[in-house]
């Protein structure tokens, strides 16, 4: 659990406050269209519809959102803007567009470093996810369906024919003797007429042929029949592929076309999904989509995106979806580098995979390469599958763990993506049924004010014997017990080993004055989970809260335009720039009010990010003493993603009656950009040093 505070407004009513009109300027997004949710038991969805001169078009099950189209006249974004204001909507948002994730490389490189690598590309041996030598315990099975969402598959290509689901309900004949899969009837009762190999929700028809190449590219990696003695093989030797179509020929998709695609797929029962697209803002629509498929025990596995992003301190969607089923890949290549293109972040990409000079079916019975996190999920989807298929009644949780914590550790991911690791197919396929032994001699280290240190015996993998894979460490308001663990709130901590038998740690982001209990328990290679810790009372260092601001709005503080409140994800911030990218020559601040010195030590505390003008453009923490002159702390410059910061306060307002703080942005008359973004804002007062 994140202690920050959670917007509960979401979607495009963000869009709604004038303070937000960024959002709405940056998105792309369907002309006159929109997706509303009206709140239970309005009675007055058609008069408010009306109203606008919105027709209804359909309505999503997940969240019972209904997508509206307006006349060509209308502007989406404008009637967005009043639709928001009624009282019977609980939320409305454009139908956002989206686009594909693939960076198209040499299509003659023709080896499959990413399941196999003996350095013949060039790469380090041994880089690959050991694909053949999990082969040897298993090769996929037909049972395990696939539904890839793309640009649909070339359903006829050589390599992929034996591979390509039908639809039982949709084929054979029916009893009229008509073949059920060109009769024009909706023989399964799903929604959808001859939707007997998939369905292109893009143009709403039974046909879901590849146009494109990225889809058909994906499928190969995920499942290119293997042992037929052509082309190539996939992941899965056998799988079953469900082609959902979402993307047009070049490459472009709506949130609808999104939103029935997860749903047709929950419906028909896929056991996961491949997503090698994203980029469109957030959208509530979209998340119930994919939570619904959650609910089903239904994978869903994500592209990290390739604009060398950090998607923890900006998200990146779908992928950062808080979601159980949602598994984030970014890229590696043939020397295990995180790909120079790829998207990380070490607390929300689980894992990476081969994406760079991927060799894989192509439309037209070819071949041929590509490079993106696009190439690297399928390598996570295909291995999901393959591990379905040797373990088909394990659940979710197991499987994930078994992805997540069984890949090759290697340098360049480290704090990258939060296992540190590239997939190893034949270390997911382990038999392991011996959980490792509880972490023993729990001690408290050190306490800070946000931040207690920890460190524990190392614990076993198979009861006492090697060494655990990865520690679950979590805090709650009573001790905990194997039986409560998994219901108290996760943490953030960076883990080490602190000498031969001991490991070491410190939380950090708890609430300032915190007083609770902490416990491990250990995880092996496979997932299998241990007994848990015994738990230690803890407590963060007693500090008096003068001042907070958690970036709802601007209370507190005195703004020059054009300070305000902005989305970033799901949470609000406050900002210079609200409305896009600063001014030339801006000279604007975010002052506070007096705070009296009363002795003692004092401290300001806050999150923020900034995008500047590197060498010309600054953001300035400064401080007033009894209302006189304006002296600097801080200055920022160039880019720098979600941090939090503490400065102590005490030697600066020494002598004082009272102190002011502001946040100034200054900038010259060339170059623009995002500008500065600061959240969870705190004035802290300790009778003692800060720790």
């Amino acid at each position: 659990m994140d202690f920050k505070k959670v917007l509960l407004v979401m979607g495009a009513m963000l869009f709604a406050a004038q303070s937000n009109a960024k959002k709405i300027e940056t998105v792309e997004y369907v002309p006159n269209e929109l997706i509303v949710k009206f709140k239970e038991g309005s009675f007055q969805t058609m008069s408010v519809l009306s109203s606008m001169q919105a027709q209804p078009v359909k309505t999503f099950r997940a969240s019972g959102a209904m997508l509206v189209r307006l006349p060509k006249v209308m502007d989406a974004k404008q009637v967005l803007q009043t639709m928001v204001m009624s009282s019977e909507i609980e939320y409305v948002e454009l139908n956002q567009v989206y686009h594909l994730n693939a960076i198209p490389n040499d299509p003659d490189f023709d080896q499959l470093y990413g399941l196999n690598n003996e350095g013949k590309t060039g790469g380090s041996d041994d880089a690959d996810i050991d694909a053949p030598e999990a082969w040897e315990v298993t090769k996929g099975s037909r049972d395990i369906l696939v539904g890839v969402i793309d640009t649909g598959v070339d359903y006829t290509h050589p390599d992929l024919v034996d591979n390509i689901w039908t639809n039982p309900g949709e084929t054979g004949v029916d009893a009229d003797g008509n073949d059920k899969s060109t009769n024009g009837i909706d023989d399964d009762g799903n929604g959808y007429v001859d939707d007997f190999r998939g369905w292109d929700f893009f143009n709403n028809d039974n046909d879901p042929m590849d146009g494109h190449s990225h889809g058909t590219h994906v499928s190969g990696t995920i499942g290119a029949v293997g042992n037929n003695g052509i082309g190539v093989a996939g992941v899965n030797w056998e799988v079953s592929i469900v082609g959902l179509k979402i993307f047009s020929d070049s490459g472009r998709t709506t949130a609808d076309a999104i939103v029935s695609a997860i749903e047709y797929g929950t419906t028909l029962g896929i056991n996961l999904s491949n997503n090698s697209w994203g980029g469109g803002g957030f959208s509530q629509a979209i998340k119930a989509a994919i939570s619904e498929a959650n609910d089903a025990g239904i994978f869903f596995i994500a592209a990290a995106g390739n604009s060398r992003n950090n998607n923890d301190a900006r998200a990146y969607y779908p992928a950062n979806y808080e979601l159980d089923n949602i598994i984030t890949v970014a890229a590696t290549d043939h020397n295990d580098r995180l790909a120079n293109f790829s998207s990380y972040g070490s607390k929300t990409v689980e894992v990476a995979a081969p994406g760079v000079n991927i060799y894989s079916t192509i439309p037209g019975g070819r071949y041929g390469s590509m490079s993106g996190t696009s190439m690297a999920t399928p390598h996570v989807t295909g291995l999901v599958a393959l591990v379905m298929s040797k373990y088909p009644d394990v659940g979710m949780t197991a499987i994930r763990d078994r992805i997540v914590n069984t890949g090759d550790r290697v340098p360049a991911l480290s704090n990258k993506v939060i296992s540190g690791a590239r997939i190893n197919a034949l270390n997911s396929l382990e038999d392991d049924t011996t959980p490792p032994n509880a972490p023993l001699n729990l001690a408290i280290d050190s306490s800070g004010i946000r931040s207690v240190g920890l460190s524990w015996d190392i614990a076993g993998d198979d009861g006492n014997a090697g060494r655990a894979a990865s520690y679950q460490v979590r805090v709650s308001n009573r001790p905990m017990t194997d039986e409560s663990f998994g219901e108290a709130t996760v943490v953030s901590m960076n883990m080490e080993q602190k000498s031969e038998n001991r490991m070491a740690g410190v939380i950090s982001g708890l609430p300032l004055n915190y007083q609770g209990y902490v416990a491990v328990r250990a995880v092996d290679n496979i997932g299998n989970i241990g007994p848990v810790s015994e738990s230690l009372p803890i407590r963060t260092q007693d500090v008096q809260i003068l001042f907070e601001n958690m970036g709802d709005n601007l209370d507190g503080f005195t703004a020059d335009e054009p300070w305000g409140v902005m989305q970033m994800g799901e949470n609000s911030v406050l900002t210079d720039s609200p409305d896009g990218r600063y001014s030339n020559g801006a000279d604007t601040s975010l002052t506070s009010g007096a705070f009296n010195n009363v002795g003692g030590h004092f401290a300001i505390a806050f999150d923020h990010s900034h995008e500047l003008e590197n060498g010309y453009d600054y953001g300035n923490l400064e401080i007033s003493l009894d209302g006189g002159e304006w002296k600097p702390m801080k200055r920022y410059t160039n880019n720098q993603d979600m941090v939090s910061v503490f400065y102590d306060l005490t030697d600066h307002v020494s002598g004082s009656q009272s102190f002011q703080v502001r946040f100034r942005l200054t900038s010259d008359n060339s170059s623009q950009r995002e500008g500065w973004v600061i959240d969870n804002i705190s004035i802290l007062h300790s009778s003692e040093s800060f720790r």
